[in-house]
């Protein structure tokens, strides 16, 4: 299986250069979406990847967050539906779709060698705080009425499992186990398709004894 980023067409050689999903957002039309969906799968698709990692759904948060553009802004609803039409859309061309990044993946840290460490080491290594590893405590009820809707709309109506980050924080009380609950509720709520890790947050999810 053959996947390939992501929520702006692939990342492979030259492909159209398609508006960021934040300016997409700001369109407030779901038929635009499902029309972006369909390209960026389709040329995914045409490069020879079975997997697209999108669309990515979190919540901008903080200006300041990287990827902020590679998302539908601060409206859970919105989001939401975008979303849906985004997934149907690229899921008709035969691309399996791969929404991200769950859960609460909004914002950089700031690291406190200034770079130096993180500058020396492999991607996705470095200190807390940088926008590979962030300690991120959410209360249960905003996880549910801001973090979570747009991808639970991707489940359910959609039928896509999401990317699973493994974060920690108040509800979590390890990465396994957020990781566990992002799979269950998937196949409890519809979906049909696989849940997967990011690339450097894979953790077992086996009981230590």
């Amino acid at each position: 299986m053959l996947y390939s980023d992501g929520p702006v067409g692939p990342r492979q050689g030259r492909s159209a250069g398609l508006p960021i999903p934040l300016a997409l957002a700001a369109t407030f039309d779901p038929a635009l979406a499902g029309e972006h969906g369909r390209v960026a799968a389709s040329e995914a698709r045409d490069k020879g990847n079975d997997v697209i990692f999108g669309p990515a759904v979190n919540i901008a948060r903080v200006p300041l967050a990287g990827r902020t553009y590679e998302n539908y802004g601060e409206d859970p609803f919105l989001q939401s539906r975008m979303v849906v039409p985004w997934i149907e859309a690229a899921q008709r061309t035969g691309v399996i779709a791969d929404v991200k990044h769950f859960a609460a993946n909004n914002q950089e840290g700031v690291d406190a060698s200034a770079g130096l460490v993180t500058s020396q080491t492999p991607v996705g290594a470095g200190l807390e705080g940088n926008r590979m590893l962030s300690n991120d405590i959410v209360d249960e009820r905003t996880l549910r009425e801001i973090y979570l809707p747009h991808f639970e709309a991707a489940v359910r109506e959609a039928r896509v499992a999401p990317s699973c980050a493994p974060t920690t924080g108040s509800t979590a009380s390890t990465p396994a186990r957020t990781t566990t609950s992002c799979s269950r509720s998937s196949a409890a709520n519809g979906a049909s398709t696989v849940t997967s890790s990011p690339t450097t947050g894979r953790r077992t999810t086996r009981s230590r004894r």
